[in-house]
């Protein structure tokens, strides 16, 4: 069942969207689509074998084409592509808590961090406080965040256990 894997990817899109300035109704609707993956108990591969993915609630015509394309090739060549238009570390960087896609793109074009080293490094040096929207205490968080983020990495939910 490869449901949790499209809804990650479809996420992906939405983040790497919302880093382009892309329509927020657009980012939303790549939002919905992995989210009603997530809920769906029915395995994506067999409601796609059915042709029957536009009548999930939240999957239109394009996100249809784009979980096809990833069930039949491993790949969705859009993400691919906006991808290639980011440091691969950016992603990584939005995982972190209280870092989302504005806080990360500010921080990638003001001090050029691409990566989860050199956002722990300036925040560790104090590089960070004295932007705007950052301050001593965001300092602190974002090293707390990429702290729990590094402990987690080992974890799983139960229930994604249980599935294995």
């Amino acid at each position: 069942m490869k449901n949790k894997e499209i809804a990650k990817l479809l996420y992906q899109i939405a983040e790497l969207l919302s880093l382009t300035e892309e329509n927020p109704f657009r980012i939303r609707a790549y939002e919905r689509a992995a989210q009603s993956i997530e809920s769906i108990p029915t395995p994506i591969e067999e409601i796609a074998e059915k042709d029957e993915l536009e009548e999930v609630p939240g999957i239109g015509e394009s996100v249809a084409e784009k979980i096809k394309e990833y069930l039949k090739t491993g790949r969705i060549k859009y993400l691919d592509d906006l991808k290639k238009k980011f440091p691969e570390g950016l992603l990584e960087i939005m995982e972190v808590p209280g870092m989302g896609p504005k806080k990360a793109k500010y921080l990638f074009d003001k001090l050029k961090i691409s990566d989860l080293d050199s956002l722990k490094k300036a925040a560790q040096e104090g590089k960070l406080r004295n932007l705007p929207g950052f301050g001593e205490k965001t300092e602190k968080n974002i090293l707390q965040g990429i702290e729990l983020k590094a402990s987690s990495k080992e974890r799983i939910l139960l229930f994604d256990a249980i599935n294995i």
